[in-house]
């Protein structure tokens, strides 16, 4: 049997051949990422050393940000080749350019070069009426991709005929149009001198605000406070207390614990606060009528 079979090219073969050695690195016993996928399958990939036993898609950005600078430093010590950095490069370009098209798909770039295929795509567009320089890039990023996979790789006519008569119309839509630059907009983006009286850079300078004392805890985060709250807390259940001494007390002497006392003066705090609140209006009398002596 030819060994070149299935492979559209020397070049083809290659890659194959190297993605089965980076998967098949360690044998049947190697770590795999295990991230639930999608698909609701198992990620197969290889973890990185930084990302706690994910792969790189799956290990998140600070992850992936610790491998960039450690694969960095093994280039710079000679310990993976130029050519791997640059790989490693492109594909992080590619997906960074892939983020921002989500945002605005008429930002310019490529993710992928057809070399001599590239007349082949222009004439085939060309005779069916598709200008690619008239299309926005992420989408003709897309259609060479496309282009490819069903004419370079493989032989997949009505695969191709579904990607132009299908897909391509719903991404031009989903695109919108060309955002168009006027002179206006240009205008807005460029500062000029002001030369007028009441510019602001000839006004006289404004006094400073004085400057804002702070009390007590002004190093910690949020508003300083002067006490603590449970200090002012126990000042308010204090308060009520005195205030209305002669219906409490009775009440907290047939409590046994501090908190049950306490929790009778916040129950009359509450209903004294708000009357109209039912569930403070049914706190207190719950509590009145259980240790109100009879």
């Amino acid at each position: 049997m030819d060994s070149n079979f299935g492979f559209n090219s020397a070049e083809h073969q290659a890659a194959f051949h190297e993605a089965r050695r980076l998967t098949q690195r360690g044998g049947a016993n190697a770590p795999i990422c295990g991230a639930r996928t999608r698909a609701g399958t198992v990620c197969q990939n290889l973890p990185i050393r930084e990302g706690k036993g994910r792969c790189l898609h799956h290990a998140g950005p600070k992850a992936a940000r610790e491998h960039r600078a450690r694969t960095y430093q093994d280039f710079l010590s000679g310990k993976i080749s130029a050519g791997d950095w640059s790989r490693a490069e492109a594909r992080r370009a590619a997906n960074r350019l892939g983020w921002e098209w989500k945002r605005d798909p008429w930002t310019p770039g490529s993710t992928i070069d057809l070399g001599e295929e590239e007349g082949r795509l222009r004439a085939d567009l060309r005779g069916r009426g598709v200008d690619v320089d008239a299309l926005p890039p992420a989408v003709a990023d897309w259609l060479r991709w496309r282009f490819r996979r069903t004419q370079i790789d493989r032989r997949d006519e009505r695969g191709w005929m579904r990607v132009l008569s299908q897909h391509l119309s719903a991404r031009i839509n989903q695109a919108a149009e060309r955002p168009a630059v006027t002179a206006n907009v240009l205008a807005g983006r460029t500062w000029t001198a002001d030369t007028e009286a009441g510019s602001k850079r000839r006004r006289a300078d404004q006094p400073r605000a004085p400057k804002v004392e702070r009390g007590k805890g002004y190093l910690r985060r949020g508003r300083p406070r002067t006490q603590p709250p449970e200090a002012d807390e126990a000042d308010e259940l204090m308060r009520v207390y005195r205030e209305h001494r002669t219906i409490v007390a009775p009440m907290m002497s047939a409590c046994p614990r501090e908190e049950d006392r306490q929790l009778v003066l916040r129950a009359l705090r509450d209903y004294l606060d708000n009357p109209n609140d039912m569930r403070a209006v049914s706190c207190w009398v719950e509590l009145v009528r259980r240790l109100r002596p009879t």
